[in-house]
């Protein structure tokens, strides 16, 4: 009899986590606790890659998580040297970081 190996959700994110849509969610995130001065869509990411993943980069680094971002691949997310699945950064990014009142 086959058994079956199947993944939970944070080992999948672990896995196929990434991507450039991925990227610009986190970019929303980012934005909305005030770590990023704006905030980029799936298609604007694609076009400006290089550039616009390192500002999602630094944004991270601000909120304490050392990020390296990948379009086609798992971004890496880590903190003091722990590697943390995106579940966890976001969530040490919503516990740590309140979202900014819009006007």
């Amino acid at each position: 009899m086959l058994q079956r190996n199947a993944m939970n959700l944070n080992e999948l994110d672990y896995v196929a986590g990434g991507t450039i849509s991925e990227t610009a969610d986190d970019s929303f995130e980012l934005y909305d606790r005030g770590l990023l001065k704006d905030h980029y869509n799936a298609a604007e990411m694609a076009v400006e890659w290089k550039t616009l993943s390192a500002k999602v980069d630094d944004a991270w680094r601000k909120a304490g998580i050392d990020v390296i971002t990948k379009p086609f691949g798992g971004n890496v997310y880590k903190q003091n040297g722990k590697t943390l699945t995106r579940d966890e950064a976001m969530e040490h990014l919503k516990k740590n970081f309140t979202q900014v009142p819009l006007n």
